[in-house]
């Protein structure tokens, strides 16, 4: 049995090779999401930086959506996941986020296919 843990962390904030001259540098730093899962038993955890240009919202907004969430889980259960028939998940109760219709269709889908 797997047992993972995902959720999404802080925003944060790093300076990048912006084309802006002088001081506006400093003073719009790029802002990336942090999205991690974490396997329990190994114990390790891979974190997924969501650039704010890789978002649907403006200025790096609307990047916890239930697609984000998918599609980030769906790539780490494919490429992760030590193939175990019985996968645990944990999440915190964000409905708009972890527990909503997307995602447990997803789920489900996870289940039918094996």
């Amino acid at each position: 049995m797997e047992h993972f843990t995902f959720d999404f962390a802080q925003q944060a904030c790093i300076p990048h090779r912006a084309r802006e001259v002088g001081a506006l540098y400093f003073k719009v730093p790029r802002r990336i999401q942090i999205f991690g899962v974490a396997a329990e038993a190994v114990p390790e955890q891979v974190n997924y930086l969501i650039d704010e240009h890789q978002t649907i919202g403006k200025d790096g907004s609307k990047s916890h959506g239930p697609n984000s969430v998918v599609s980030i889980l769906h790539h780490h259960l494919h490429h992760h996941s030590r193939g175990s028939p019985v996968i645990c998940l944990h999440a915190d109760n964000c409905c708009g986020q972890n527990k909503n219709r997307t995602v447990m269709a997803y789920l489900c889908w996870r289940i039918l296919v094996g």
